[in-house]
């Protein structure tokens, strides 16, 4: 049965004569309908790909695209992570940056969704919030638009994290769950999804910020970031 290869090799006017004893030659991205022996032939020598191999039936092409996301990255990839270790204590009240991370531009599809996930190690017995924000590489922790996040800690020590914020059929208009007492795989009464507006085809940060209710707590309170990341889930 005949098959339709096609020359990958970098060489101009690339000859077969050595391959097939033919005198054709190929430039790269030739392609060619060749008998079965001929195709084995020129697929022998590593410089071409059988393109009827490739092609895929429907249920195929909806097997492979329920592993990638929208921009190609399949599912379960880790697109960034770090493992700061930053410390932040109750030196004043206001919500200060504790780490970030860096997104690269372009990872997302119009519909892709992202898991973040976060350890903090918190010490002290006083109300603390850790919240997450995003928002452009070029932008600061102040800027970034807020999302998921805990409220309320006092005494927990030991605090997972994990948020959701996906695009909205858009690449620079995301939905992300609200601020509350809870993560994202519960029910959250903080609010409605919320709407950042990050451009994701360029590369864009995801910032952790620390609360304290009290200055100068008795124990101290604190927050440690012990670890981050952002993984592709759908």
């Amino acid at each position: 049965m005949p098959k339709k290869v096609k020359y990958i090799g970098t060489e101009s006017r690339w000859s077969e004569a050595a391959a097939t004893g033919k005198q054709s030659v190929w430039e790269p991205g030739w392609m060619d309908v060749r008998s079965d022996v001929e195709a084995a032939q020129l697929l022998a020598t590593g410089l071409f790909f059988d393109v009827d191999a490739t092609i895929l039936d429907e249920s195929e092409i909806t097997a492979v695209q329920a592993l990638v996301s929208g921009a190609g990255v399949a599912n379960g990839t880790l697109l960034a992570e770090v493992t700061p270790n930053t410390v932040l204590t109750d030196t004043d009240t206001t919500m200060r940056q504790l780490g970030f991370l860096t997104i690269p531009g372009g990872k997302m599809g119009l519909r892709t969704r992202l898991e973040i996930g976060l350890v903090a190690d918190l010490t002290g017995n006083d109300s603390k919030n850790l919240a997450m924000r995003a928002g452009p590489a070029s932008g600061t922790f102040a800027t970034a638009t807020a999302f998921g996040g805990l409220t309320g800690l006092s005494t927990q020590k030991y605090t997972p994290l994990l948020s959701l914020l996906w695009n909205n059929n858009s690449l620079t208009e995301q939905r992300a769950n609200p601020i509350g007492q809870g993560d994202w795989p519960r029910a959250n009464t903080g609010g409605a999804s919320l709407a950042p507006a990050i451009d994701t085809s360029l590369d864009w940060n995801i910032y952790v910020g620390f609360q304290s209710a009290v200055s100068g707590g008795a124990p101290t309170n604190s927050a440690t970031l012990r670890t981050m990341w952002v993984r592709v889930i759908g």
